[in-house]
């Protein structure tokens, strides 16, 4: 009788429903994995960033960029604003949104970079509009309700976002206090292809994000 009831168990085991169980991830993956802590996350970043910057630091690579605490669609803008692509953003109560990329004035004031913008201030206010309009939509809002200010309608602080540069450029994140790590992938990873989840963040001093 303990015989049936032990290969019984075996079998509902191997057979039973794999969400019930936590499985490893396989494959290129940005955030934390299962159970990690943040001491242990934030090593691990500082690793593939210098394994980056040995490797090839002037090749373009994914890179999650987590901040030190939730910011404004307003704050992780300018914060941004310099990055050659900035694909997703994830707020702090754990959703994962696609950004497109900001379109360039059609009619710029001054002579546009390779971005098409002609200015750090130009982009930035185009990523705060992209952003702020993200989380927006994410949060069942139509486009007539969406205000000038961002901060009227953010109900949930920027925690991380996935960007694209070079690990050179990458680099010069870590010196900001606002970021907390800065973790790069390989760089022949490839987009839509590789997992994500989200870091842990403390809470911020902005009252709104807490």
């Amino acid at each position: 009788m303990l015989l049936v009831v032990l290969v019984t168990a075996l079998v509902w085991w191997a057979g039973g429903d794999d969400n019930a169980r936590p499985r490893p991830f396989a494959g290129d993956h940005l955030g934390p994995h299962v159970q990690q802590s943040r001491a242990d996350y934030t090593a691990l970043a500082d690793a593939s960033l210098a394994a980056a910057l040995q490797r090839a630091p002037e090749q373009p690579a994914f890179a999650m960029l987590s901040f030190a605490a939730p910011l404004s669609s307003a704050d992780a803008g300018s914060l941004v604003a310099d990055l050659r692509r900035v694909g997703t953003l994830i707020t702090q109560d754990a959703q994962i949104l696609a950004l497109p990329e900001p379109a360039a004035d059609p009619e710029p004031t001054a002579a546009p970079d390779r971005t098409g913008f002609s200015s750090d201030s130009e982009i930035a206010a185009a990523r705060t509009q992209i952003f702020t309009s993200t989380i927006a939509a994410a949060s069942g809002m139509k486009p007539s309700q969406i205000v000038e200010s961002p901060r009227e309608i953010e109900s949930s602080g920027i925690i991380a976002v996935i960007a694209y540069d070079t690990p050179r450029k990458l680099e010069a994140f870590t010196h900001d206090s606002r970021i907390d790590a800065v973790e790069v992938l390989p760089p022949d990873a490839v987009w839509g292809q590789f997992g994500i989840s989200p870091p842990q963040v403390a809470r911020g001093e902005n009252p709104r994000f807490r």
